[in-house]
Order: structure tokens, then C-alpha cells, then sequence
């Protein structure tokens, strides 16, 4: 769903509406999914699932994955860096 710009939507969506419990278990299927490669979190739809997570509800889903997987797809001390700055 991630990959997709109106399905993006609605995962924004339905974290928003969702109780904690149910918050907790959508961020670890989309830790899952950036962990596996599956998407990039840099590009396309799956940025903007990411960026309204850290903006509205401070969850800096990179970092957790970057602190949690050894091997990624895409460049964690971009993220490191990224993420510094804005503490």
C-alpha cells in the first residue's frame, strides 16, 4: 500500500483513526516492509507515509528500522544524520 499514492492515503489515514494498540502494530508491518526492501522510504508514496508519521506524530520510523536491521536497501547514515538535526 505504500507504493501506491491514494492507498498511501489511507495508511496516513487509518493510523490517524486508529487506537495505540493498532498504531503500534501498522508501524511494525511498515518497518517490516522498508526493512525487506520492499519499498524505498526515500522515494515515491512510502516518503509520505513516513514523513506524517515523524511530523504529526513524532515516530521516526528510519531510525527505528536503521537502529533494528544491519542490512538495508538504502543508506542509513543519510538518515543518522538527517535525524540528528532534527532533535
Amino acid at each position: 500500500m505504500m507504493n501506491n499514492k491514494y492507498a498511501n492515503y489511507v495508511v496516513q489515514r487509518a493510523f490517524d483513526k486508529s487506537t495505540r494498540e493498532k498504531q503500534e502494530v501498522l508501524i511494525a508491518k511498515i518497518e517490516t516492509v522498508v526493512a525487506s526492501g520492499a519499498v524505498n522510504p526515500k522515494k515515491a508514496h512510502a516518503k509520505h507515509v513516513i514523513e506524517h508519521l515523524e511530523k504529526k506524530h513524532k515516530i521516526n520510523v528510519l531510525a527505528r528500522v536503521c537502529a533494528s536491521h544491519n542490512h538495508l536497501s538504502f543508506d542509513c547514515s543519510a538518515e543518522d544524520k538527517t535525524s540528528q538535526g532534527k532533535s
